[in-house]
């Protein structure tokens, strides 16, 4: 009987946190998600009576969101002074994959294509980052 190899360990690619103006966080250009009104209003309402749970994902390299587009829209919204921020370090191709492969449910929806296409990305993030085309 051949000795196989262990599959290695998954990397952590978290390399910092802090606590961040959500004016200062860079939307990702290629945030193909939109959030119905009633998604909205329940993870406002969570936060409002809970507070933070979840960090919002920075990639360090890129200096782009890739976790949270909405969450900071509603800090945003609430004038709220910081948003607490996970920061990884990933390449271009691994922020893409990241992005494309977190929140499965919103990746099912059948307004994905047109999303992905940058039709749905948010007024704030168009406000925020204007040069960005879809």
């Amino acid at each position: 009987m051949l000795a196989t190899d262990a599959p290695a360990a998954w990397r952590n690619r978290i390399v910092d946190h802090a606590d961040v103006p959500p004016a200062d966080l860079l939307p990702n250009p290629r945030n193909w998600r939109s959030h119905p009104a009633e998604q909205q209003r329940a993870l406002g309402g969570a936060l409002a009576e809970v507070g933070w749970v979840a960090e919002v994902m920075v990639n360090r390299t890129t200096g782009n969101v890739v976790d949270g587009h909405l969450r900071i829209e509603l800090a945003l919204a609430r004038e709220e002074p910081s948003v607490p921020v996970t920061y990884v370090e990933l390449s271009e191709d691994e922020e893409r994959l990241v992005l494309a492969s977190l929140d499965p449910l919103a990746a099912g929806d059948r307004r994905a294509g047109a999303a992905r296409r940058g039709a749905g990305r948010s007024r704030t993030c168009r406000r925020r980052a204007p040069g960005i085309a879809g």
